[in-house]
C-alpha cells in the first residue's frame, strides 16, 4: 500500500466479551439522550446491544484521542439521521453496525464513511430479496450461480450497498437502486468486483469487503481519492483494546455509469416507480410531483411512491 493511503480503523466487539457488571460501569459514559434511548429499548437484547455500541464508539474515540475521556465526546445528528461528532470536535468520521451478537465500528479522518454487517447464519429468501431490491443485471448474475453460492453473493452485494447508503447518510430504499455491484467472473469466492454508481454523483468511492468473523459478512465504503489501509482492534473491556487481523476479501473503486450523463434513473415495477433526477430536470421533476402527488417539501422522489396510495414503502435491512 502506498504511503499516501488513507488509514482507517476497524473496531470489533463480541457482546459476550463485556460482562453485565462492566456494562453497568460504562453507562455513566452515555449522554442523557443516549440513556433515554437505552431505557426506552423494549428488549433486553436490544438494550444491551445499543449500550455496547455506544461504549465501543466512545472507547474507540478516546483510544484515538487519549487526551479525551469517553464521557466527553459530543455528537449530533444530520438531516437524514446520520450521527457524527458535534461541531468543534476532531475530524473523525465513524459508522456503527450490529448483527447477531457482533458489533463493528469503522473510524477514519473523513466524513463519508459507512460500514454494514450481516449475520449469514440467519435463513433468508435470497431470490425474493434480490428480485425485490436489486438491479436486473444483479438478479441475472445471482440466478446463474449454484444455489449454495447465492447466500455469499447476496450478503456481499447487500453489505456493499448498505455501507454506501450509510456513508452518504441516505435512505436505504433508493440507494439500493442507485448502485450496482457485479461479481461476474469472480463469483462469491473471487477477489474482485465492480461497483457502478447511477445517482449522478462523481465522488471518488472505495469499497472493502471484510470478514470480521466466521459466518458474518461485512463491507466498508468511504469517499476517498486514495486507497485505504485498515488497522483492526478488538474490544476486550471498557476502553481496552487488542490488535487483531480482519482479512480484506476484496476491494474496488467506483465506476461511473453512462447514465450519469443524463443524471437520472427511471424504473417501473408494476404500479411503482423509482425516481432520481438531478436539478437540471427541475421542470420534469415538478410535473412528476404533480402527477404522483409528491409533497413539495420532499428532498427527492425516492424511495418508492405508490401511485394509488401515494404512500412511501419502507425498507429494512434483511
Amino acid at each position: 500500500m502506498s504511503e499516501d493511503s488513507l488509514q482507517l480503523q476497524l473496531w470489533h466487539l463480541r457482546s459476550g466479551d463485556i460482562s453485565d457488571p462492566e456494562l453497568r460501569l460504562g453507562l455513566p459514559w452515555l449522554s442523557k439522550r443516549e440513556l433515554d434511548y437505552f431505557r426506552a429499548c423494549r428488549s433486553r437484547f436490544r438494550q444491551r446491544q445499543f449500550a455496547l455500541g455506544r461504549l465501543l464508539l466512545r472507547g474507540a474515540l478516546s483510544h484515538l484521542a487519549p487526551e479525551r475521556s469517553p464521557v466527553e465526546w459530543r455528537f449530533e445528528t444530520g438531516p437524514r439521521g446520520k450521527p457524527a461528532l458535534a461541531a468543534g470536535e476532531p475530524l473523525i468520521g465513524f459508522s456503527l453496525a450490529h448483527s447477531g451478537d457482533r458489533i463493528v465500528l469503522a473510524t477514519g479522518p473523513l466524513r463519508r464513511l459507512g460500514i454494514d454487517l450481516e449475520n449469514g447464519h440467519k435463513p433468508r429468501n435470497i431470490e425474493r430479496l434480490a428480485r425485490r431490491w436489486f438491479q436486473p443485471e444483479e438478479v441475472s448474475e445471482v440466478m446463474q450461480l449454484p444455489a449454495e453460492s447465492r447466500p455469499e453473493w447476496f450478503y456481499r452485494t447487500w453489505t456493499i450497498k448498505e455501507a454506501w447508503s450509510k456513508a452518504r447518510g441516505a435512505a436505504l430504499a433508493p440507494s439500493l437502486r442507485q448502485i450496482a455491484v457485479c461479481h461476474a467472473g469472480n463469483e462469491a469466492a473471487g477477489k474482485g468486483f465492480r461497483v457502478t454508481l447511477r445517482n449522478g454523483e462523481n465522488s471518488p468511492w472505495r469499497f472493502l469487503v471484510l470478514q470480521p468473523d466466521s459466518g458474518y459478512h461485512c463491507a466498508l465504503a468511504c469517499e476517498s481519492e486514495v486507497g485505504a489501509r485498515l488497522v483492526s482492534r478488538r474490544m476486550i473491556g471498557l476502553a481496552r483494546f487488542e490488535a487483531m487481523t480482519i482479512p480484506i476479501l476484496a476491494e474496488a473503486s467506483v465506476k461511473y455509469s453512462l447514465k450519469n450523463s443524463i443524471r437520472g434513473v427511471f424504473h417501473y415495477r408494476k404500479t411503482k416507480a423509482w425516481f432520481c433526477f438531478a436539478p437540471e430536470f427541475n421542470g420534469l421533476r415538478h410535473r412528476i410531483r404533480r402527477h404522483f402527488h409528491v409533497p413539495p417539501g420532499s428532498s427527492d422522489l425516492g424511495p418508492v411512491h405508490t401511485m394509488r396510495s401515494r404512500s412511501v414503502e419502507p425498507v429494512t435491512a434483511p
